[in-house]
């Protein structure tokens, strides 16, 4: 909640008495109105705690009585940040304020995709008869287009291309069926992308039935040449039509879970976006409290990663 100078709510919002701050303590911790822009520069404000530990609503909050005994002893009690948690149980850090956007319409970034993409591989990771689907995170379409638009040079044999590399290997010596991934077009569209090397079969699914970019598809068929010397077969994903202007990230995502574990991740309908968002947000948050418990009780669970 915001405060103004003095400590009093905003006055469209009602605030219980108990949490008003006592008024005879404002003009001792708040700057007042009055105050020069160098008396404000130079006043002493109570001190932020950043802190990434889980802390409830009932340990932070104090059972003593009020006291205004020493009001500088109030002053240098650090405040608790809500907003400066991170996640933790996923490949990248990322802070928990971000959460908030699956609660909106707002367009799924990268750090999104991600994470449904971390959630995807640890239930892939449960499972033993999926253990040679592999999951990449976003950034694996990039190492493709990057070492298809140097292959000529041979640059893409450097350590900079090794893991992408080493997939394509991995999958062509049959130590994995197929490789599912996110792709960002144009900086504004998410589509999925499965390549099956036991079909060679390169699935693509696009939430708005558009067709993709040839130079998409020429990535895509140089590296699963490069490596099997076939030509895979293009088919499209099943994928639920985009009704709206920001479910892309969440329908495509959707549409490789599906194809990779269809019990668990059936299609979500178009009217239902909105409620698949929170799921996911759900999710996020349980991985998130499982990780917090496994670390207080000292036992380390693995984190998704990739080489990337």
């Amino acid at each position: 909640m915001e405060m103004n100078v003095i400590g009093k709510a905003p006055q469209h919002i009602a605030m219980h008495p108990l949490l008003e701050l006592p008024k005879d303590a404002l003009a001792r911790i708040l700057p007042q109105k009055s105050l020069s822009v160098l008396e404000f520069l130079s006043f002493k404000l109570p001190a932020i705690m950043v802190t990434t530990k889980h802390v409830t609503i009932e340990a932070f909050f104090s059972k003593d009585q009020p006291s205004l005994g020493d009001a500088q002893l109030i002053q240098d009690l650090p405040i608790h940040s809500t907003q400066s948690g991170t996640l933790n149980g996923f490949a990248v850090v990322e802070p928990v304020v971000k959460l908030a956007v699956y609660a909106t319409d707002d367009w799924l970034f990268d750090v999104h995709e991600n994470q449904m993409l971390d959630l995807l591989r640890r239930r892939i990771q449960r499972q033993p008869q999926s253990q040679k689907i592999e999951i990449e995170n976003i950034y694996f379409y990039g190492f493709l287009k990057k070492a298809y638009e140097i292959h000529s040079s041979g640059e893409h044999e450097g350590r900079y291309f090794a893991h992408a590399r080493e997939t394509g290997d991995a999958m062509a010596l049959g130590l994995g069926s197929c490789i599912g991934f996110l792709v960002n077009i144009n900086e504004n569209h998410w589509v999925a992308v499965v390549i099956d090397f036991e079909s060679s079969t390169i699935f693509y699914g696009d939430s708005i039935y558009t067709k993709l970019p040839t130079g998409f598809l020429a990535v895509l068929h140089w590296w699963t040449h490069h490596h099997t010397g076939q030509h895979f077969e293009e088919k499209s994903l099943i994928i639920t039509h985009r009704k709206d202007s920001f479910s892309c990230g969440l329908l495509s995502f959707n549409a490789l879970a599906h194809h990779v574990l269809p019990s668990e991740y059936p299609l979500i309908m178009a009217l239902q976006v909105r409620i698949g968002r929170l799921n996911v947000m759900l999710d996020v948050i349980d991985r998130h409290l499982n990780q917090n418990s496994a670390l207080a009780g000292k036992v380390d669970l693995p984190i998704p990663t990739t080489n990337n």
